[in-house]
């Protein structure tokens, strides 16, 4: 059996608990040493996880022992501790999304691919059975033609957000719903229907106090001609719904209920099982077999900035009123 991949944790958040429920479960990794600019957090972590707590993250990349990072910062953290970790021969896994800007995501592409390290971004939506199984119906023609999709992922995360949390700034996190939610159901839709073609979006503040954007509608037009919608918003009960509609059968995917297709002349819905999948071990465990056998990620660089590039798009078209090309943005 070869030996596991030793990677440093960076950020000690609330998804780091399912990241590291993940490393533990894999024969793959092994959780090395951990970082988080507040000393009692790291320490306490370290001690419950039997790592080693480092003081600096520059101590963690100069480490030899240590063979990959995974990122799970803020936003805007993403590419400087990208870059940094590339310039020390690491291998990077960085939750989703890639980085804050379009130039960010762009210099994240590159220090990977000049340093010659593995870039894996965390978008684990689409390794949910539901909709690799979506995928395979799709890709059968159980569908038909995909007319139309239409998703919507929020919750009410915004609540309790307050000024001392790095969501709060818009700087730091545009389009906060959107950004931070949204962005899965668009690596969902691209997996699913393609490439996008064109944006427009309205965003706005309906209920924030906070100075940002709390909820967002965005269409999406895709290369093959379909047409579809995105909700997004930071401050209602959880939702998290995927349809899709075509001209031989509808798709039906609800987180709660699960996934469902309605055939043409068919008045009923019949529900398809699957069988559940741990996304996050398997997001993880493909970017060990990555480092190992020199293999590309499913989500890489390219993958990453084709989401940022959307959301990005959809900014710009909600300040602008107009639909804005995807073109315009890469």
């Amino acid at each position: 059996m070869r030996k596991p991949v030793k990677v440093g944790l960076v950020g000690l958040g609330g998804w780091t608990r399912s990241i590291v429920e993940a490393v533990e479960k894999s024969k793959k990794l092994e959780l090395a040493s951990c970082f988080s600019r507040t000393e009692e957090k790291r320490e306490r972590f370290a001690q419950e996880h039997e790592c080693r707590s480092v003081r600096s993250y520059e101590e963690m990349v100069k480490d030899k022992d240590i063979e990959g990072v995974l990122l799970i910062t803020p936003n805007y953290t993403h590419a400087e501790q990208t870059v940094l970790a590339a310039g020390h021969s690491k291998n990077v896994f960085v939750d989703k999304p890639i980085a804050n800007t379009i130039e960010n995501g762009k210099k994240v592409i590159r220090a990977c691919r000049e340093n010659k390290v593995i870039l894996s971004v965390g978008h684990n939506s689409r390794r949910m059975a539901e909709v690799r199984e979506m995928k395979s119906l799709v890709a059968r023609g159980a569908l038909g033609k995909v007319l139309s999709a239409e998703a919507n992922y929020s919750h009410s995360g915004g609540l309790s957000l307050t000024s001392q949390q790095w969501r709060w700034d818009e700087n730091k996190c545009p389009a906060l719903p959107l950004m931070q939610l949204g962005i899965h159901h668009i690596d969902n839709l691209v997996y699913l229907l393609g490439s996008v073609r064109r944006v427009f979006s309205f965003m706005g503040r309906i209920y924030f106090s906070a100075p940002n954007k709390d909820t967002t509608m965005t269409l999406m037009e895709f290369s093959g001609g379909t047409i579809g919608y995105l909700g997004s918003n930071y401050i209602s009960p959880q939702v998290y719904y995927l349809n899709l509609h075509g001209t031989k059968a509808n798709l039906f995917f609800n987180l709660r209920e699960g996934l469902y297709i309605q055939k043409s002349g068919a008045t009923r819905r019949e529900k398809i099982e699957v069988r559940e999948v741990d996304t996050v071990l398997e997001e993880l465990e493909e970017f060990a077999d990555c480092i190992r056998e020199n293999k590309k990620p499913e989500v890489g660089g390219e993958k990453g900035l084709e989401s940022l590039a959307i959301v990005e798009a959809a900014i710009r078209s909600s300040k602008s009123g107009k639909p804005v090309d995807i073109e315009e943005i890469t």
